[in-house]
C-alpha cells in the first residue's frame, strides 16, 4: 500500500501540471491550526484543500471540523486517496 506522504507528493506533482492550478503542500506545525488539509489548491480562482490518506483510512475529528469550515466557506475541500479521486475533484467541479 502506498504512504500518505507518497500519495501527496504525486497528487502534487499531477495537480501543478494542470492549465491554471497551483497546489501546496500544508505542513504541520506548531502555528498551524490542527486538522488543517494537506494540500491547498487554487484551480480557476477557485480554493481546494485536500485531506490525503491511504485508501481504508478515515479523517480525524479536527481533520473533519476543518473540511467542514472550508465548505462553509465556499471552498471544495474533502478528503482523497489517489491521483485519480484528486484530478476528479479539483478538474471535474
Amino acid at each position: 500500500m502506498p504512504t500518505e506522504k507518497s500519495i501527496t507528493k504525486s497528487i502534487l506533482k499531477r495537480l501543478n501540471e494542470q492549465h491554471q492550478c497551483k497546489a501546496i503542500k500544508i505542513h504541520g506545525s506548531m502555528y498551524s491550526t490542527r486538522g488543517t488539509p494537506d494540500i491547498f489548491c487554487v484551480k480557476d480562482g477557485h480554493a481546494i484543500l485536500l485531506e490525503v490518506k491511504q485508501p481504508g483510512k478515515k479523517p480525524t475529528v479536527s481533520q473533519e471540523r476543518q473540511i467542514s469550515q472550508w465548505m462553509g466557506a465556499k471552498a471544495t475541500a474533502c478528503v482523497v486517496t489517489s491521483v485519480q479521486e484528486a484530478l476528479k475533484v479539483v478538474l471535474g467541479r
